[in-house]
């Protein structure tokens, strides 16, 4: 009844839960375009957040900032993509790809 809290209850039969495990993380793919930068390619999957920092120096500071580096995956799939123009010039650059389960 509605106005008797604690007397409801309920009945399951064959009850049973399944959870996959989530995609393996890959290491993500790094080419240099002379014309366009570092370009990095990673294995997404569907509602993780990624986030690209990237630092000069091993052990270093990682910093934020790049154009694009925080997405959140509309679909799984090899389609993680990020094209750093910012690298031309530098001696060293290093990057870090962080991935944030679905809330």
């Amino acid at each position: 009844t509605t106005f008797a809290p604690g007397s409801n209850y309920m009945l399951f039969d064959d009850l049973s839960i399944d959870a996959a495990p989530p995609a393996e993380v890959t290491t993500p793919e790094l080419t240099f375009i002379t014309a366009s930068g570092a370009m990095l390619s990673w294995y997404q999957e569907a509602g993780y957040k990624y986030e690209i920092k990237y630092s000069g120096t091993l052990p270093g500071v990682w910093l934020t900032g790049l154009p694009g580096a925080v997405t959140t995956a509309a679909s799984t799939g090899f389609s993680g993509r990020l094209t750093d123009a910012t690298v031309q010039g530098t001696p060293a650059r290093f990057y870090q790809l962080t991935r944030t389960p679905p809330p």
